[in-house]
């Protein structure tokens, strides 16, 4: 394996792991096990799981935000046809780890005092621009008028990312997929996109 191949690969278990187990549940002996190379192999990546925590999290945050930049720019569609894509990264999340994992920013944020500040200060800014990209679809109009007033706007995209997060918290402990699901689409009869 090439040296960036394996960086990535140990990226991507250790984001498969810590969505399943947790950052304090996981050790480079978990991930070295997935990945199949030595535990001082991934000390030559990352010499301590605080440079592996903070490069996964700038590096998970770039991805996901990418493709919510990507909805939220959809010339196409309508705010609520937008809202709609925008749960569906966070259900793709959930399903991928078939009910017993949930978005890394979602665990990473009920072990906040066990990261580094640094990492906080990313999660926290990931927090910031997925509420900002809710307000945005939210605030975005196809006429003049907002879909729902710009004060409104920003207090519901509180809420709305709130939700989300912790609908797939409730949903892992109960292994109810459809849970979620459920949750986001009384998410989107609740919002008002009506002009």
């Amino acid at each position: 394996m090439t040296d960036n191949v394996t960086k990535v690969r140990i990226l991507d278990e250790a984001n498969s792991l810590i969505r399943e187990l947790g950052m304090n549940g996981i050790s480079y002996a978990h991930i070295s096990s997935r990945v199949n190379i030595r535990k001082a192999s991934i000390h030559y990546y990352f010499p301590t799981k605080d440079d592996l925590i903070r490069e996964l999290v700038a590096y998970q945050s770039q991805i996901f935000l990418d493709e919510v930049h990507a909805i939220v720019e959809d010339g196409g569609a309508d705010a609520r046809t937008k809202m709609h894509r925008y749960f569906g990264l966070f259900e793709k999340a959930f399903n991928d780890g078939k009910g017993g994992s949930i978005c890394l920013f979602g665990m990473l944020g009920a072990e906040i005092h066990s990261l580094d500040d640094q990492t906080c200060d990313i999660v926290r800014d990931f927090y910031s621009r997925n509420i900002q990209s809710i307000r945005t679809i939210l605030a975005a109009p196809d006429t003049d008028d907002d879909a729902i007033g710009d004060t409104a706007a920003s207090e519901t995209a509180h809420m709305i990312f709130s939700a989300i997060e912790g609908a797939m918290i409730i949903s892992r402990a109960n292994r109810d997929l459809g849970g979620y699901k459920a949750v986001m689409n009384n998410l989107l009869n609740i919002i008002d996109f009506s002009k």
